[in-house]
């Protein structure tokens, strides 16, 4: 019942994506608004940002266009033939959850036009983080948006603000190569629709599958040799869509005894990779007494470089390092604590191999504010 919807979901989106970002790429080329080649970057020519606008309307027209005909079937009590069979028992369910679908958008709009912002004349950092944080404390305050929902409600409420304020900016750090910030996104989502799919959910994984789609679509022109960047623009409203939805998946059930409570953490150890290399990075700029937010070449990615891989190989790599720890997180809510402790320990052990390559020796770094 939910595999077609799934699908026209994630073709609706690639379309929109495939189609407009080549047109954004000449468009914003033309019009001067590019990111010159920088330290933070090893691109060598400039090359036209703002792919994020893509992106983010890959997102949104599939989700506003079915939440209109989601609206327009319960109203009229009609079951149009393109409906998947089964699904109209859903319907008044998945229209109860509008309200809290358009909030989601319009948290990546904000975060959007942010970013937008941001590419074309710069934003302060302190400036970008209020306004992450507002988006995040307005989301879950007034929505009910939450993760572990069994702790009290205050600490589910910080936690669950921090975690999207968090990945906001892991997957805004993460967009240091061509390719790089979407196609890890690209992966953390497969496994957190095949997660939210066993759970019986159907809006959770539908957003996923839009937002993966949209990023199928930019890939074709974002992987090495990139012709048009994400920016802000779209790597801010990325992050904060991979974060709402690792909210809302459902991992556990306590009163259907499916799972055990550490399946809860299946987010930390699908997202391993990324939120290390985060960790890492800016642990290393304070250590040379800089701001964390000062970019510079001591990404996981750029150490790969260092060490005499290609760009793509580089990217390749970071793909299947994340694919490892993600695929075997699917597991944590069949499996017992022993079997939980080993998912964990290869986490570990996965991050622990890259901990000894960005330690391998030390690299020279320029400053760049992004």
């Amino acid at each position: 019942m939910i595999i077609p919807l799934l699908v026209a979901a994630f073709c609706g989106a690639f379309v929109i994506a495939a189609v407009v970002t080549p047109l954004l790429a000449r468009l914003f080329g033309r019009m001067g608004f590019v990111d010159e080649p920088s330290e933070g970057r090893f691109s060598s020519r400039a090359v036209p940002k703002g792919g994020g606008v893509a992106i983010f309307w890959a997102v949104v027209l599939p989700i506003v266009a079915g939440l209109g005909a989601v609206w327009y079937c319960v109203a009229q009590d009609v079951r149009p033939f393109w409906l998947p069979a089964g699904l109209e028992e859903y319907l008044p369910g998945i229209l109860s959850r509008a309200k809290g679908a358009l909030a989601v958008l319009g948290g990546a709009a904000v975060l959007h036009v942010l970013g937008l912002i941001d590419d074309r004349f710069t934003v302060k950092p302190l400036a970008k983080l209020i306004v992450q944080f507002a988006v995040a404390i307005g989301l879950v305050a007034f929505f009910e948006i939450r993760l572990l929902t069994f702790l009290p409600w205050h600490m589910g409420t910080l936690l669950t603000v921090i975690w999207i304020v968090l990945l906001t900016n892991v997957f805004n750090f993460l967009d240091n190569m061509d390719g790089l910030s979407a196609g890890v996104a690209a992966i953390v989502l497969i496994v957190l629709i095949w997660v939210g799919r066993t759970s019986q959910q159907i809006f959770v994984p539908t957003l996923a599958t839009v937002l993966l789609g949209g990023l199928a679509g930019f890939l074709l022109y974002n992987f090495h040799p990139a012709r048009i960047f994400m920016g802000d623009a779209g790597s801010l409203p990325l992050g904060y869509l991979v974060a709402v939805v690792s909210v809302l998946t459902t991992y556990y059930y306590s009163d259907a005894h499916q799972g055990q409570w550490y399946s809860t953490l299946t987010p930390l150890v699908v997202l391993a990779i990324p939120l290390y290399d985060f960790v890492s990075v800016v642990f290393l700029r304070l250590r040379a007494h800089q701001p964390p937010w000062v970019g510079d070449r001591r990404h996981f990615s750029h150490r790969l470089i260092q060490r005499g891989m290609g760009e793509r190989k580089a990217v390749l790599t970071i793909y299947l390092a994340t694919a490892a720890t993600a695929v075997s997180a699917t597991f944590l809510s069949q499996v017992d604590a022993v079997g939980a402790v080993l998912i964990f320990l290869q986490a570990l052990a996965v991050t622990g191999i890259i901990a000894l390559l960005e330690s391998s020796r030390a690299t020279s770094v320029s400053k760049k504010s992004g």
